[in-house]
Formats: C-alpha cells, structure tokens, sequence
C-alpha cells in the first residue's frame, strides 16, 4: 500500500491534464481513488456492492424487490425538514457505546452536548444496525435509505448510457493502471457506477439541505458514498463541512494521505476542515494539503472519547470489574485484547497466539464495529472448533473500549486505530499487517507497538514482555490530550462563527 501511495503522489504532482476532471460540477479524481482503497485497506473486494458479481438486471430487480418489501417501515421515519443552525452525520459506529440504557456515538454525542449548552439547535443523521433484515444499516428518522437504493437503481441504469463519463473514466483509468504497473488494479465499471451514486445521492441530500438551511455539517467520518455525496452537496451550497478524527490519519490513509496537487479552492468531495487527535495529524496533512491554500485546513481537536472516559469513570468501570471477574473466573490473571478487522475468519496467526498462550492469557476479541451477527458467530464457531477456552469474544457496543484498555496487558491487531488509543492506557500493541507497520512506524521506532507476520514472531515478543499486576487499572497518560479536551467545546463554537 505504501508502494501505491509513493506511485500515486509522483503521479500527481505531474498536475496531468485529466487530474481536474468533473462530472457535472463534482470532482471525479477523490471518488475514483478513494473509494477501491479505502476497501482494499478494510480487506473487501475492489467492488463492495451488496450485489456483487451479479448481471445489471439482477441487481435492479433485487433492488426494488427490497424497496418494495421494506417500504412500510421507512415510511413510519419521516424526513424532519425543521431548519437547524448544525447536521452531525455519523456513520463510523466505532465509537457507539451501550450507556445508560441507550446506545450513544461518543464523538457526536459530545458535539451535540456542545451546541444544547450554547443554544444551537441541530439534527443528527446516524447510520445504525437493525440486525432482524437483511440490510441491516440505515439512516435514522429519515427516508435516507430510500434515497440510497434509488440512486444505487440511477447509478446501475446511467451506467450504461453516459458515454461522455465512460470516455473521461476511462482516460483516467487507464493512466491510472499505467502508473501503477499491475500493483493495484481500478475498476472501470465500478469506478463508473461509485461517480454516478455518490452524484445521484447528492442531488437528494442538496434538496435536502436546501430546506434544512444548516450553517455547518460536522462528519464522522467523510470518505464513504454518503459521506463525500453530504460533503460535496454541503460545499456546493457554501455550507461549511467539518471532518471528526476517529481512528488513524496520515500520509498512507487513503481518505487523509496523499492529495497532493490539490485545486485552489480545493477538492469539492473533501471537507473544509479537518479536527484531529493530535501534533502528528496536523505535520503529516498540513504538508499534504499545503496545495490547497488553505481550503482544507486542519484543527488540533483531540480525542473526546477521552474526555467521555474521565467524564464516566464510575460507568467504565464497572464494566472493566465484569471484565476482571470474567477472566479470572477462568483461571487467568492477564487479559489481552484482539481488535479485528472486518474480515469473517480469524488468520492463522492470531489463532495460534490464543492457543499458544492458552497457560498465560485471557483474550478478549472484539471484532470489527461493522460486523454482523451472522459474522461474529462464524468466528466463535472457528475458536469453538478449535477447542480453545481461553478466550471470550465481545458485543464492541456493550463492552467500550477503554473498558478493556484500563485492565489488559497487550493488545493485537492488523492495522486497528486502537494501536494509537492503547498507547494512552500504557499498553503494548503487535501489528500484524505491513499496512499497520507503516501507520505505526514511530511507535514502533519507539518500542511502545511491534511488529509480527508470524505466530512464531509474535509468541517470542509475548515472552519477552513483562506483564505488571501489581495494580488494578492501567493509568491512562493524556498528556497528548488534556490540554486539548478542554477546549473542544470552544473549538467547534469557533467554526461556527467563523
């Protein structure tokens, strides 16, 4: 990934003349790239659609058999056309907890907190699961997901018309697998059919805002179709769009890394400002948004989860007692924490460690905050048969994250953000994915993470560490932060008067 990065940066500081291409207004380079790897990194197929790998008609058909089925039910969420001073949309569930009996997104929680203490009304748009259908996702009081799956049909049907877009693609396809040499591979098709649905999707979202009449959209996180469809609708309203950080950003992320020749007034499918965790996300895209002058910018924020964590520690606790009881109701005084990705199987590494430390470790694992049901217990019944009982696999919304920091003693993973998060309770993490070791590479340097592509690897750094039980909880260091959360408030008033 870091090759395809280095390959595309050179490619676009030679400003070629495709690179500013647009399909009616909306910048096509962002969707063409972003998109496909945003998937590759999250191990899906170059084309993630549901309907994968199926004939056009297919798709259409099942389509609308779906909008059909479900219609009733989105019908009983109407659309809330109030005008509001702010939109929070949120679809990266990664920071969305169980609390007080109601499940709660952390980051837009804390800006919606924000606006009610200063009398700003607002709305917030977010992606939720209802396990019982088939699709499980869907936009919130709203017919949203309605005006997705139409857009999906416009998408597939235009597809196959717009020789204009066909003509333009393929140019830049085409230069774009030339460049690349066969190391990553673009989708003509595909890339195609993301431009029209990530279009389609904004023409309803700008109807949409047109009567909401928001002064800001904050984001969390952009870079998804409905994302850069919000983001490019909003900015061509003149509405200002604000992106949260909520995992890792840098020179190798494929929504934050490598925009190197950037228009004068900026890509319109990227947000105008960036809030981030920390010092090293502001040096790594101030320099990649230098081109820009000034069109995206990036605000040091800090995390609010921490702010959230120290807020309701009485909360977080508790549920860090159940974790302790648990595992020493199986004999074991160490717990480590395994973060997945989305794919369905455990690798083979990470099966090994378990077995292998089988006298030593409890493992929690926690998989992906996009995974469903169905694939949480492919993955239980992959440990199951394995006969290893040294382990418990968590509901991710239900057991927080900084729950599970404050008592483990390791922590694993592919390429997870958490890396970053487990560093503040103290806590060693090993990468298991080159992608990883390049996002974490100054951790790395500074032996607060490993590196390991085998369980062999991986069992000789777990040796080597000297696990320390003479407390109850890991201190958590916000030096990186404290200074920051204080002031979280006062920063997202500030871009609303801005």
């Amino acid at each position: 990934m870091k090759e395809i990065y280095e390959i595309l940066n050179s490619l676009e500081k030679t400003k070629p003349n495709w690179f500013y291409n647009q399909y009616k207004g909306m910048d096509i380079y962002p969707t063409i790239k972003m998109i496909p790897l945003v998937n590759e990194i999250n191990k899906n197929k170059v084309d993630n659609s549901i309907f994968q790998n199926r004939v056009i008609f297919v798709k259409l058909f099942k389509i609308i058999l779906y909008l059909l089925k479900y219609t009733k039910y989105y019908l009983k969420y109407p659309i809330n056309y109030k005008t509001v001073d702010v939109l929070i949309y949120t679809a990266s569930l990664n920071k969305r907890i169980k609390m007080e009996g109601k499940y709660s997104d952390v980051y837009s929680d804390y800006i919606a907190k924000s606006l009610n203490d200063n009398s700003y009304s607002f709305n917030i748009l977010e992606r939720i699961r209802v396990e019982k259908f088939r699709f499980p996702a869907f936009y919130n009081s709203s017919l949203f997901e309605h005006w997705l799956w139409i857009a999906k049909i416009k998408s597939l049907f235009f597809s196959c018309f717009n020789l204009q877009l066909k003509r333009e693609v393929s140019l830049m396809i085409g230069k774009l697998n030339d460049s690349l040499d066969g190391k990553f591979y673009f989708s003509k098709k595909k890339s195609i059919r993301d431009i029209l649905y990530i279009y389609f999707i904004s023409k309803s979202i700008t109807k949409y805002l047109i009567k909401k009449k928001p002064k800001i959209i904050f984001e969390i996180s952009y870079y998804g179709y409905v994302g850069l469809a919000l983001t490019y609708a909003a900015r061509s309203l003149g509405i200002k769009v604000v992106d949260i950080q909520h995992g890792v950003q840098g020179l190798y992320h494929p929504a934050y890394g490598a925009w190197q020749n950037s228009p004068a007034i900026g890509w319109n499918c990227l947000p105008n400002s960036f809030f981030v965790w920390s010092e090293s996300e502001i040096s790594a895209m101030q320099s990649i948004y230098k081109s820009s002058n000034g069109a995206h910018k990036t605000v040091k924020y800090g995390n609010t989860f921490i702010l959230n964590f120290l807020n309701k520690r009485s909360f977080y606790n508790k549920i860090s007692e159940k974790i302790l009881t648990l595992a020493k109701s199986r004999g074991y005084n160490i717990v480590g924490l395994i973060t997945l990705d989305n794919d369905v199987n455990l690798k083979e590494i990470i099966m090994q460690t378990i077995k292998n430390t089988s006298d030593e470790i409890f493992w929690l694992i926690r998989p992906h905050h996009s995974s469903s049901i169905q694939q949480i217990e492919v993955i239980n019944l992959q440990v199951e048969n394995t006969r290893i009982t040294n382990y418990n696999i968590l509901n991710s919304w239900e057991m927080p994250l900084y729950s599970v920091l404050q008592v483990c003693s390791i922590h694993i993973t592919a390429f997870s953000s958490v890396v970053i998060e487990a560093e503040y309770f103290g806590v060693i993490s090993i990468i298991t994915e080159e992608i990883g070791r390049i996002y974490y590479e100054k951790l790395i340097n500074a032996k607060n993470a490993f590196y390991a592509d085998t369980a062999e690897k991986m069992l000789t750094i777990i040796a080597n560490l000297k696990f320390d039980n003479s407390k109850k909880y890991n201190d958590i260091v916000t030096e990186n932060s404290a200074c920051l959360i204080k002031h979280c408030e006062k920063i997202i008033l500030s871009e609303l008067t801005s």
